[in-house]
């Protein structure tokens, strides 16, 4: 599976937290990629997602996830 994740913002999006609770993965993904922490996943260690980009990863499971975005902070210049 892959969860992309799109920044349509003209801002940068920083400590992008979304919602994790049950997520599971058979194959180990990148920490820098995506950390777990209980039922929180940090997504880029924290590094800006850049306005009208995206940065997506992939996971591997019989189903999807329900990633749902908690927080984040906005970067604008």
């Amino acid at each position: 599976m892959e969860l992309k994740i799109t920044n349509n913002c003209i801002c940068s999006q920083l400590s992008v937290k979304l919602s994790c609770d049950g997520f599971q993965t058979v194959e180990e993904i990148d920490p820098t990629i995506l950390s777990k922490s209980g039922s929180l996943c940090l997504v880029n260690s924290g590094e800006p997602i850049y306005g009208h980009s995206n940065f997506s990863f992939t996971y591997a499971w019989s189903n999807s996830f329900p990633f749902k975005t908690l927080l984040s902070q906005v970067a604008c210049s």
